[in-house]
């Protein structure tokens, strides 16, 4: 018998159900892996949400743990947290703003004044619609009173921040939302048109329903107006080209004309674009070889379009999913997708990355194909995403771009998914989707290139860290692989869920921990593998 191994035992002998060290803590699944500390969760939880709970935590839960996490940020470093939701939110990080809305409530209900205050002044650069406003207002009131000097001055400020016709478009597009209209927010900040007879009578018909005559309507409303009264379809075309209304402001009755369609098509936002493909198709406006298809086409396929545009590579593949299915997730509609659009909407995905270019490094992209990954549990995801698809369609940026790219999934034990550069992306979610299956060992992709005698400079492994069936933890298969064939072989692991937990060791200079799937993950990665070795193990997407 030997003591030292009972004490210290040899790393390559420890199963993923036991500590390697002190400094590990107990996933979800019964594995021990390391800890991304308070902030890593808040970027977590910020960028993919806590919705739906993870495949071992309810979603009760899974929101308290991280409703928890915030508070701790905020008692430590209220100011910090603060900014870190104004950076998320500004630089489009998270496909949904439903996190950082939530979290900047929390903060601007703190006890700490200086907390509360920068919250409150943050609120006009998080919620830069009527619709993110609502939402705040909605979330606030479950902390604290919205009556007071400091909330009236919120709403003051947000509707004084914007020019009158800036006003008219969000009371047209946004007339109610999240329980609340233009007309309660009014009446809770009581905003001075300081003199300005315009924005006076633009506040009196958004709360009375009446436009004094004295006063002249911005063109909006105007539009909006004569658009509730109009009898026919050729009526609310000639209107929406002559007012450049949006789709909010049409009656619904019209919403099944072509013609309308066609009409509001010209100057309708990427992200409505995308939304309303299904719509536009099931009015007959979409069709194969259509004017209207070629005008669709012209703006998936413009690059520089896409990325002026801002729209998350999440929105895309929710949007292409949605597209290709024929059927929306609510209502009884349906359409024949346009195979030119479903494959427009497949590079769109790759051009709303930023500049993805090959780093000419030898990349195995092992994606966590297990039963946790299967549902839409964890990330928080819109369209009914599960993680699976989400991290399958990810990986294709890299096997499309790195001619050394080889993608493998991984449960309990190896899966061939037969991924090549060529595939769409509607492909790989199936092959992905269709294979999930058992118990997870983030060992695998690590263990698989050494039993292959395979040379690679990077593993990036997506999964939600619920490691724990392994023999050996990915830690020490890591090491064991770095000290056989590559040396500086760089670690990623994207999470996919609002957890504490990776398998990256945070003291690994060569490891680095990403949350979700915003426009810039290839370009940090690329910098990552590519710069120095002191890049810190865990940090977000944005760092």
């Amino acid at each position: 018998m030997k003591y030292a191994n009972i004490v210290k035992p040899n790393p390559a002998t420890v199963r993923q159900t036991a500590p390697l060290d002190e400094r590990q803590v107990k996933n979800d699944a019964g594995g021990f892996v390391y800890s991304v500390g308070k902030w890593g969760q808040l970027d977590r939880f910020l960028i993919l949400g806590a919705e739906g709970g993870t495949f071992y935590v309810k979603q009760d839960k899974h929101v308290k743990r991280n409703y928890t996490c915030l508070k701790e940020c905020l008692k430590e470093d209220g100011l910090r947290t603060v900014a870190r939701i104004v950076d998320v939110s500004v630089r489009g990080l998270a496909p949904k703003q439903d996190h950082a809305i939530f979290a900047l409530a929390v903060a601007a209900a703190s006890d700490e004044l200086p907390t509360r205050t920068a919250a409150l002044a943050a609120v006009n650069e998080v919620c830069r619609t009527a619709s993110t406003f609502f939402a705040f207002l909605e979330e606030l009131k479950s902390f604290r009173s919205l009556t007071g000097r400091a909330i009236r001055r919120v709403v003051k400020q947000w509707y004084d921040a914007r020019e009158v016709d800036q006003v008219a478009f969000q009371a047209v597009k946004y007339r109610s939302r999240s329980g609340w209209s233009h007309a309660d927010a009014l009446r809770v900040g009581h905003p001075s048109p300081n003199g300005d007879m315009q924005r006076s009578a633009l506040y009196r018909w958004i709360v009375d329903d009446v436009w004094p005559s004295e006063a002249e309507q911005p063109r909006i409303v105007e539009g909006y107006l004569a658009a509730s009264k109009a009898s026919s379809s050729q009526d609310i075309v000639r209107l929406i080209t002559d007012y450049k209304l949006p789709r909010e402001a049409v009656p619904t009755q019209f919403l099944g004309s072509a013609n309308v369609w066609s009409a509001l098509l010209p100057h309708m936002p990427l992200t409505a674009l995308v939304r309303n493909l299904g719509n536009m198709t099931k009015s007959g406006l979409l069709s194969p070889g259509s004017e209207a298809t070629q005008a669709v086409l012209s703006k998936l396929d413009d690059e520089s379009y896409i990325k002026k545009s801002r729209v998350h590579p999440i929105q895309v593949l929710v949007a292409m999913k949605t597209y290709q299915s024929g059927r929306g997730l609510k209502g009884d509609g349906t359409w024949n997708p346009v195979s030119s659009i479903v494959a427009s909407l497949d590079d769109a995905f790759y051009k709303a990355f930023a500049n993805v270019a090959p780093t000419g490094k030898r990349f195995l992209i092992g994606l966590d194909v297990s039963g946790s990954m299967a549902g839409g549990y964890g990330a928080s995801l819109p369209g009914g995403l599960s993680p699976c698809e989400a991290v399958a369609a990810m990986s294709m940026v890299w096997a499309a771009t790195e001619p050394t790219c080889e993608v493998m999934g991984f449960a309990d034990r190896f899966v061939q998914l037969g991924f090549n550069r060529k595939m769409s992306l509607s492909e790989a979610m199936r092959k992905a989707q269709m294979n999930n299956f058992g118990r997870t060992d983030c060992a695998l992709p690590m263990l698989y290139a050494a039993e292959q005698k395979q040379q690679y400079d990077v593993f990036i492994v997506m999964t939600d860290n619920e490691t724990y069936f392994g023999s050996v933890h990915p830690k020490v298969a890591l090491a064991d692989y770095r000290k056989k064939y590559v040396s500086d072989a760089r670690q990623i692991v994207l999470a996919t869920s609002a957890t504490n937990f990776s398998i990256a060791d945070p003291t690994d200079p060569l490891a680095l921990d990403i949350a979700g799937f915003s426009a810039d993950v290839p370009q940090v990665i690329s910098a990552f593998i590519g710069g120095p070795s002191s890049v810190p193990a865990s940090v977000s997407d944005e760092d």
